[in-house]
């Protein structure tokens, strides 16, 4: 078939491409013979990703952490943005997500929490000192008046 230009065909192709696709037993043949490719070529596949992955492991890693960040930030401003005990509200590193009711706490990752769900109602925003001190009640003081310090001379 004749075409005037380059770009007359790669319309024309894309339409016949586009109109193949709308056809669902094209669709699960093409599926099928996918997966038998990637069977058949598990292992090259695998080294492959493995190999992409290495690659761009920074580029990943800057992702995610600036991912988490913007998480936590949102899910920190929806909690009030200061610690419930103290009232500390300077750095965003400084704060830990307390779950008021442990029992109740999901196992899964807090950074999926999203900022307006219902998850974030379980959660109280308390900075490091507040938090530790929460879980740890016992006091630096009585502990060392407890212990027996004895100087060796």
């Amino acid at each position: 078939m004749p075409f005037a230009n380059k770009a007359e065909e790669r319309a024309y192709h894309r339409e016949w491409e586009r109109k193949r696709w709308q056809d669902p037993g094209y669709r699960a043949k093409k599926r099928a013979s996918g997966r038998a490719y990637y069977w058949r070529n598990a292992e090259r596949m695998r080294e492959r990703v493995k190999q992409y992955h290495l690659a761009h492991i920074k580029e990943h890693t800057a992702r995610i952490t600036k991912f988490r960040k913007m998480l936590k930030l949102k899910v920190v401003i929806a909690l009030g943005g200061k610690c419930a005990i103290c009232g500390y509200a300077k750095c965003l590193s400084a704060f830990d997500l307390h779950h008021i009711n442990p029992a109740e706490k999901e196992r899964e990752r807090d950074w999926r929490i999203k900022a307006n769900g219902d998850k974030i109602k379980h959660l109280q925003l308390l900075c490091r000192n507040c938090h530790a001190e929460l879980h740890h009640p016992e006091r630096l003081d009585s502990l060392v008046g407890n212990m027996d310090i004895r100087k060796e001379d």
